[in-house]
């Protein structure tokens, strides 16, 4: 059976493809992967993500650094934020152009304000990404609380607790605050500090409980 396809036809089909390349492209970039290297120039760091994530980086000569060193530490984050903490002060923007292909181009400043070029990055990097926080919530006997509200503090960042009381949550750095709050408990906010795992245990909130009067099968405040 032969088909024919005419210019619109085809105009058509064009389009879906580059739009399901981007899609996937997107996809891609929220993979996430997992990075431990010392004082390794930049295009090794590329050699390692690109087996990390799968992905081929093309570049030309010249828009890398061939003589700057990098310490990173990065565990689960996605390849889109690994990225721009690698490639954007660096003055390197990155495109992706296939499913996997990411395209690398020197960022040229142009005529921007002296005072709004980015300030030079030392030669030795350290990244420091989220901190994944995790732990299980309680009552005062012990018992695991499933639904927990838990907030980054200051954020709209947050998770809630499965049914076994536990939790996983990322925060920014040891000094992020988070608030457990649950119904019929009092909340509480406590500071990350360099701790991976939380375990929080709440106590009920006997005044929140007085207010309530459990009604047939509802409930009704107090007058």
């Amino acid at each position: 059976m032969k088909i024919t396809l005419t210019p619109l036809l085809f105009v058509c089909l064009l389009t879906t493809l580059s739009f399901a390349e981007n899609t996937f492209g997107q996809e891609r970039l929220q993979e996430k992967i997992t990075l431990n290297l010392k004082n390794t120039d930049l295009k090794t760091v590329l050699k390692n993500i690109e087996r990390k994530a799968n992905v081929v980086f093309s570049y030309q000569k010249g828009v890398l650094a061939n003589d700057e060193k990098l310490t990173i530490d990065v565990k689960d984050e996605t390849l889109e934020s690994v990225l721009q903490r690698i490639l954007i002060p660096r003055q390197i923007s990155y495109q992706v152009i296939k499913a996997n292909k990411i395209v690398l181009t020197r960022r040229i400043l142009g005529n921007l304000p002296e005072e709004s070029e980015p300030k030079p990055v030392p030669t030795t990097l350290d990244l420091k990404l989220d901190q994944t926080i995790t732990g299980t919530v309680t009552d005062e006997n012990g018992a695991e609380l499933p639904g927990v509200s838990i907030l980054v503090k200051g954020t709209q960042k947050g998770t809630t607790t499965d049914a076994n009381g536990k939790y996983k949550l990322d925060v920014a750095n040891n000094e992020s605050v988070l608030v457990f709050s649950f119904v019929g408990y009092s909340s509480q906010e406590v500071v990350v500090g360099s701790r991976t795992q939380l375990n929080v245990s709440l106590k009920v909130d006997n005044k929140a409980l007085e207010e309530v009067v459990v009604v047939g099968y509802g409930t009704q405040r107090k007058a």
